[in-house]
């Protein structure tokens, strides 16, 4: 009996010891808070924020339909880039749900060339543009 209450009375002082152990090994290697994609996240939206289209360009260029595309679109710097590129290609409603549908900022997003995309994107834009017109 009393080789038990020792072998018990030994488990119970390793056990405290490691509880003080992992204790002050927290306080050295404090937790991390975020993971990478967290921090990656919010130096986007302040990135994303600090960019603004102003309201008229905005307004005279697109829509109500745009709009309505446009605040579907959760991602704020997704949104972003199918404002410029509405504003910049003079995408019908028709071409920006079909830009969204097909990914296109996802596909320039891992495109080792982007340019040369966003190109054959504005060019392929503009013949049909050029063909519903006709």
């Amino acid at each position: 009996m009393q080789i038990e209450q020792n072998n018990f009375n030994n488990l119970v002082t390793q056990i405290e010891t490691t509880h003080q152990t992992l204790q002050a090994q927290a306080i050295n290697y404090p937790q991390i808070s975020q993971t990478v994609t967290d921090q990656f996240k919010i130096q986007q939206t302040v990135s994303v924020k600090s960019i603004v289209i102003p309201t008229k360009q905005l307004l005279n260029s697109c829509s109500f339909s745009h709009f309505i595309e446009f605040l579907k679109i959760d991602d704020l710097l997704k949104r972003l880039f199918y404002e410029v590129e509405t504003i910049k290609g003079n995408w019908s409603i028709r071409e920006l749900k079909r830009q969204i549908n097909s990914a296109t900022y996802e596909r320039i997003g891992v495109s080792k060339s982007k340019k040369e995309l966003i190109a054959s994107i504005q060019s392929k834009s503009e013949q049909q543009t050029k063909a519903v017109r006709t």
